[in-house]
């Protein structure tokens, strides 16, 4: 995830080697989902995502991505 810390716009790139389900979501600090990203089938190769984060709050946050092999997490810091 980058920039981070970050105030108004982030991207995520995430790399695969296998045709998999990718979900990627923003999760609050206190473990809620906030917003499903991405829902889709990637194939192998790197992939990168944008989102908008000029609704959030200052704060942390969790991007997961979770996938038929693996689950990653990454901290979003927010400052406004």
């Amino acid at each position: 995830v980058s920039p981070n810390p970050l105030t108004t716009q982030c991207s995520c790139t995430f790399i695969s080697q296998d045709t998999t389900p990718l979900v990627i979501e923003l999760v609050s600090a206190t473990g809620h989902i906030i917003n499903r990203i991405v829902d889709t089938e990637i194939t192998p190769g790197t992939h990168t995502w944008s989102y908008d984060t000029s609704v959030l709050a200052s704060g942390m946050y969790l991007f997961t991505a979770t996938t038929t092999r693996s689950k990653l997490a990454a901290k979003l810091i927010v400052v406004r």
